[in-house]
């Protein structure tokens, strides 16, 4: 026959069975990570700060250097990587965007994806403190994308 607990012993165990719930599910939640990606942060970087939408080729490795070569038609996408979803609008050179948060996704250019007031996500390859322009390039320009430098 099973004996009765004593009701202080009962809400010992309750409190015990709730702790080991809270640390299971923190820890599956921890080490949550999407294949192939990298090292995802855990929770996105709140920043709320203003950034520019740049259009210029800022890979010093690439032919393309220096050239305005997104005048427009820059993607915003749903989600960052892995699973971006759809591109849900687009910017152009020169907008103006709110930063909300920041995650790093893997290191190097275009590793780095902010969330945007009013929704979507984009990469650091488009985003700028100021406004890029010819002159100031060389100052968010990146030493080497294919190699993941900046």
């Amino acid at each position: 026959m099973l004996k009765r607990m004593p009701s202080a012993n009962k809400g010992k165990l309750v409190l015990i069975v709730l702790v080991g719930l809270v640390v299971a599910i923190g820890g599956c939640v921890a080490t949550r990570s999407d294949k192939g990606v990298g090292n995802i942060s855990s929770s996105p970087r709140t920043t709320g700060r203003v950034m520019y939408f740049c259009g210029y080729d800022r890979c010093r490795d690439s032919g393309e250097y220096g050239r305005l070569v997104f005048p427009a038609g820059i993607n915003i996408w749903q989600s960052p990587p892995p699973r971006r979803g759809k591109v849900i609008r687009t910017a152009s050179h020169g907008d103006k965007t709110i930063v909300i948060s920041e995650r790093r996704i893997y290191s190097g250019p275009g590793g780095l994806w902010y969330e945007l007031k009013g929704g979507g996500w984009t990469n650091d390859l488009w985003l700028t403190e100021e406004l890029c322009t010819s002159v100031n390039l060389s100052q968010y320009s990146f030493t080497n994308c294919l190699e993941g430098r900046y």
